[in-house]
């Protein structure tokens, strides 16, 4: 079973983090209130990924269920597919009747799919969804320059979760000089000639 070990530090209202590992096996995103079945190999919380010039990015929340609820996430995807999650998150219950007012990188909630949407979508209901999932809401593409900052911001309570991803180009060798490979054959008394 092909699967993504997501492991976020969950801020609560008074600073109080938990960091749960949480196993992720069925990932679905949601594109103008479609819910799409995706593959959970393209989710990852590396911070730096690799791009081309070409590239377009996307700013995202996600909405991942664990044994207390569910949690919301900052993230980003590539349009050539790597779905990136930041390690932090917040509990939905403690959004509960302010999620109006949280924002996405300048973009209300409500403008996208709000979490109360997607959770009906997938099968939830207030704040539970089936074990094992992750729902991924994306913003608006544009282009992807050489960083790149997602904020979900939660005026209420004011407070900020931040993602900041680096993009390296995909065509620039980082070697000035890469050196000729070697292979190891072991501990061994003598000389070994080499080929290479």
């Amino acid at each position: 079973m092909s699967h993504f070990l997501f492991k976020p530090h969950i801020e609560g209202p008074k600073g109080l983090i938990t960091t749960p590992d949480v196993i992720i096996d069925r990932l679905f995103v949601s594109v103008d209130s479609d819910l799409t079945p995706t593959s959970t190999s393209l989710l990852t919380s590396a911070y730096s990924q690799q791009s081309s010039k070409s590239e377009r990015v996307a700013p995202l929340y996600a909405l991942t269920s664990l044994g207390a609820g569910i949690i919301i996430s900052p993230g980003a995807t590539l349009s050539n597919g790597p779905i990136n999650i930041a390690r932090k998150g917040w509990r939905l219950n403690n959004l509960a009747g302010h999620t109006e007012g949280i924002m996405l990188n300048d973009t209300a909630l409500t403008d996208l799919s709000t979490p109360e949407i997607l959770i009906n979508q997938i099968g939830g209901c207030g704040d539970r969804m089936p074990r094992g999932l992750m729902v991924v809401c994306l913003g608006s593409w544009r282009q992807a320059n050489k960083n790149f900052a997602v904020k979900l911001v939660d005026p209420t309570l004011g407070r900020t979760l931040k993602h900041q991803l680096i993009f390296e180009d995909v065509t620039i060798d980082r070697w000035k000089y890469r050196p000729v490979p070697r292979y190891s054959i072991g501990p061994t008394q003598r000389e070994i000639k080499h080929y290479i």
